[in-house]
């Protein structure tokens, strides 16, 4: 018993040791992993070293770029001090981008200088950064994380976080054996974006990536850099990165005036201004959106008068991205105001023009806003167009200070429910009053202890998608105060709502109640009011159906939750051919295609395809 107890410790020691010698030698097969400070230094070596980097004042390269089927040249240099100039050339697609010693700009594809939008030129701020090893050397305000090990296409990384403080991050992911970069995942506001990095080659002691990849959800949108020249040693003036000293005046006045006379506009549904003019000398109608990044043609209309259209470039809508091609060379013309050679998106537009009701072969774009000061009379239904130099705004109106946005877009200041001013996106082209997004709303619980929350399809170009929407007891705007105001919440993963770099989206539903001055030269909007337009409560739809035009019926595309078509036997895709014993017939008229939007109370009579009748008693839902 003595013997057997005596052995029985010294076994079971035996086999620990066993085990611990076993992990240690595991251990010693496994070579240590360096800490993220000492991974980052071995990332910089790799690279050539912060000396190196110390040595470089400007960056200079040049290649080939391919995006959205198109190829061609490019050139950027960027400089330690921050300043940058880029230029592309894609045949029908050409621009350039600054940051100049005074101001950031833009050239866009008609050749139009516009200011820089404010995250457009953080953004090449923090390249610029990159590639001079700030944010390796702890220079570039990011923090860092260590995110621990990662597979990419069958390889182990291990990936470093820098987050920036408007909450961008950039994961790299390096091989801890050699500190070498194969992969940057970015993600920028809600977007994930792919660099793919290949070909390195060292140029005066630097490595520099020979070939890029940029890949992004939507791969129409990919890019890939391929680099034919890297200098480090160019010195230039700063004058070279200054806009473009020969500005493209695309606009002219036929008549040698400064100014067209008033020209009336059409209110379609109350708020899309459609005036009309000429395209290539073809008369038509057109809708102007100053929320269009580019004049835009319907592909039916484009092939109509023989337009011709390359590439694949993505276009960008409110809940989505969609597909162009683009047109060069299109001369548009409305009253004594032509604007000549401008390009243009090509898109089929005839999915939104059933929506709205109306065609819509031409969207009328930015680009007047940028050349003109543009006078919309939304309540006398007429417009003007006026030079720039030399206009002062002398009405009893308040003036509505404007901000740079991404591709050339405008931002302004309200202030919802008496929360701090937030900025959101001036755009004329939507038929609403206001969408906020979903990180702003969620931020300030906008919709907690909403008493009346219903659902609505809305969309442009990219689709439709389902939002929430209820109502806002007020907003402030320049100073007047707006009440009882419908409000869509945004909710996407796509398209230009899917964003926390702005509160929302405002429409001609708060617009039209004034007489607009858009005065993109001095960044403001001067906004004229009339106690009636002040006071007029807002348009609403009453029914819970949403409809559009198809042929000779109104076909029902959505039912709203908690209205009255909801407490009846409404199924989408039903096709509506008389409204209270009127033919829907062909042509839109306002009475029949917003029967929904009559008092509250009113009885409506509602004949189908197949005939039978319906009734809804019209009632507010949110």
């Amino acid at each position: 018993m003595k013997s057997t107890a005596a052995i029985r410790p010294l076994c079971v020691s035996s086999l620990m040791l066993a085990v611990l010698l076993g992990a240690a030698l595991s251990l010693a097969a496994q070579p240590l992993q360096p800490s993220m400070s000492e991974l980052l230094d071995l990332h910089l070596s790799w690279l050539g070293g912060a000396d190196a980097f110390a040595r470089v004042r400007t960056v200079t390269a040049e290649g080939r770029l391919e995006v959205s089927g198109l190829t061609g040249s490019f050139r950027n240099v960027q400089c330690r001090d921050g300043l940058s100039r880029t230029e592309y050339d894609l045949g029908v697609l050409k621009g350039a981008t600054g940051i100049g010693p005074d101001s950031g700009w833009v050239l866009n594809a008609s050749g139009q200088l516009e200011p820089i939008g404010s995250v457009e030129e953080k953004l090449v701020r923090r390249e610029i950064g990159r590639s001079f090893g700030l944010h390796l050397l702890g220079q570039d305000g990011s923090t860092r994380e260590d995110l621990g090990m990662e597979d990419k296409e069958g390889k182990s990384f291990r990936v470093i976080r820098m987050t920036y403080s408007d909450g961008d991050r950039m994961d790299h992911f390096l091989d801890p054996a050699d500190g070498s970069l194969s992969w940057v995942r970015e993600l920028r506001d809600t977007q994930t974006i792919w660099h793919r990095y290949e070909d390195w080659r060292i140029v005066d002691g630097l490595r520099f990536a020979f070939r890029s990849s940029v890949l992004h959800e939507n791969p129409t949108s990919d890019q890939v850099v391929s680099l034919e020249r890297v200098e480090t040693s160019a010195e230039f003036d700063p004058a070279a990165f200054a806009p473009p000293a020969g500005n493209r005046k695309l606009h002219r006045f036929v008549d040698g005036g400064t100014a067209t006379e008033w020209m009336p506009i059409t209110l379609h549904r109350g708020a899309y201004i459609y005036l009309r003019g000429t395209i290539n000398g073809v008369e038509t109608e057109m809708l102007l959106d100053s929320g269009a990044g580019m004049t835009v043609l319907d592909k039916a209309f484009a092939e109509s008068i023989g337009v011709a259209s390359a590439g694949e470039v993505t276009a960008r809508g409110t809940s989505g991205e969609s597909t162009a091609s683009i047109a060069q060379e299109i001369n548009l013309q409305v009253g004594t105001l032509e604007l000549s050679g401008i390009s243009a998106a090509v898109i089929d537009l005839s999915h939104i023009s059933s929506r709205i009701g109306r065609p819509m072969p031409v969207i009328f774009g930015k680009e007047v806003f940028h050349a003109l000061v543009v006078d919309v009379d939304y309540p006398g239904s007429r417009i003007r167009f006026l030079e720039s130099e030399g206009f002062t705004y002398e009405g009893p109106g308040k003036r509505l200070g404007l901000f740079p946005a991404e591709g050339g877009h405008k931002q302004l200041e309200i202030s919802v429910e008496g929360l701090s001013p937030a900025r959101v996106t001036l755009d004329t082209g939507s038929g609403a009053a206001l969408d906020l997004f979903g990180p702003y709303v969620d931020e300030n619980r906008l919709l907690e202890n909403r008493q009346t929350v219903s659902e609505a399809l809305t969309g442009g170009v990219g689709g439709v998608v389902v939002q929430k929407v209820t109502s806002l007891s007020e907003i402030e705007i320049a100073g007047y105060t707006l009440k009882d105001v419908p409000v869509g919440i945004a909710r996407t993963e796509a398209g230009a709502f899917d964003t926390r770099r702005s509160a929302g989206n405002l429409g001609a539903g708060i617009l039209k109640r004034f007489r607009v001055f858009f005065d993109y030269a001095r960044s403001c909007l001067w906004l004229e009011p009339t106690e009636a337009t002040l006071a007029e409560p807002f348009t609403r739809e009453r029914s819970g159906l949403q409809v559009g035009r198809e042929g000779d019926a109104l076909q029902v595309y959505f039912v709203a939750p908690g209205s009255p078509a909801a407490g009846g036997d409404w199924k989408v895709g039903e096709r509506i051919v008389a409204v209270d014993g009127q033919p829907v017939g062909t042509e839109y008229r306002e009475e029949i295609d917003r029967f929904g939007t009559r008092p509250a109370g009113s009885v409506i009579r509602l004949t189908l395809a197949d005939g039978a009748e319906r009734t809804i008693t019209l009632a507010r839902y949110y």
